[in-house]
Formats: C-alpha cells, structure tokens, sequence
C-alpha cells in the first residue's frame, strides 16, 4: 500500500507532500502512520489531504508482532515537549527470528484527538521466539507539547527469517 500526504494552506495550495510504503495491514486492524515533514518556506497548514493506493489483496505472512509497555516519554533536552514513544516488542512467531522492526506511532490528547506522530525502530539484533526488546519512535514527535500527550497508538512492521 501507498499513501501520500499532502499538506495544504488556507488558500488550498499544497505546500509539502509525503509519501509512505507500507507492506501490509491486517484485516480489521488499525496503522498508525505516524512521521514528519519541514515546509520549506514555512508556511502554516491548514489540512492534510491523504491519497492511499492499495497494493492488492493477499493472505499475508504476520508482520505485526505485539508490544506492551507504551509510554510517551518527555525530551531529556526539552522538558516541555514530547522526546519519544518507548515500549517493549516481543517475537511472538514460533519459529522464525525477528530480524528488524519498523514502530510508527500517534500520539493522542487526553480527549483522544491526535496531537503529532512520528517513526522509530527497533535494533533487535535477531529475536529468538518469545524474547522480547526495547522500541523508541523518536523521529517526528519532538514538536507534541508532553502535557497534552496522554497516550500512544502504536504499529509494528517487522521482518522475519528463518532462525539457524
């Protein structure tokens, strides 16, 4: 699947477009896409406009392994504002090793309205069935004040091999 989005002004210009690939959803899931882009010339925006193509529709292999222990962390170098999305993922497949993990997040206000998102990974190094290790999406979140941020919705795509 394909998304583009693209950030529009008042006066309906877009002004910045980014564009994902993403490698599966599961059925009656939901992806949070979260990450970040500079407008160059800095102009506010206004609303996103969001374009998504998808890819086709296949039984596809998991790729979404759980996580637990969410937290919105603050910035150790900014204390009013939002330094990371942190957690713990664990390998649940039987027999294959969790090679990489990509973590999208969004962050939500405590009414649940999304206040910014951003992307991280985590550097597994291989897990074997049933470890588990440490996630951080810093990328993108550092403009969410942290006394707005409640909680974190967060999605996982991993690759997995054989384990040896």
């Amino acid at each position: 699947m394909s998304v583009i989005i693209n950030f529009i002004d008042s006066t309906n210009r877009v002004v910045a477009t980014q564009s994902e690939i993403i490698s599966a959803i599961g059925a009656g899931t939901d992806f949070y896409l979260g990450g970040s882009t500079t407008i160059p010339d800095s102009t506010p925006v206004s609303t996103l406009e969001i374009v998504t193509r998808i890819g086709g529709q296949d039984m596809a292999a998991k790729l979404s392994p759980p996580t637990s222990d969410v937290l919105v962390q603050q910035a150790l170098y900014d204390p009013g504002w939002v330094g990371a999305v942190v957690g713990q993922i664990t390998n649940d497949h039987p027999t294959m090793l969790l090679a990489s993990a990509a973590v999208y997040t969004v962050v939500f206000d405590a009414s649940g309205n999304v206040l910014g998102g951003g992307k991280g990974y985590s550097s597994t190094g291989g897990l074997l069935p049933g470890v588990r290790a440490y996630f951080s999406a810093s990328s993108g979140v550092s403009s969410i004040p942290i006394d707005r941020a409640v909680s974190a919705g967060v999605t996982v795509l991993a690759r997995y091999e054989p384990t040896s």
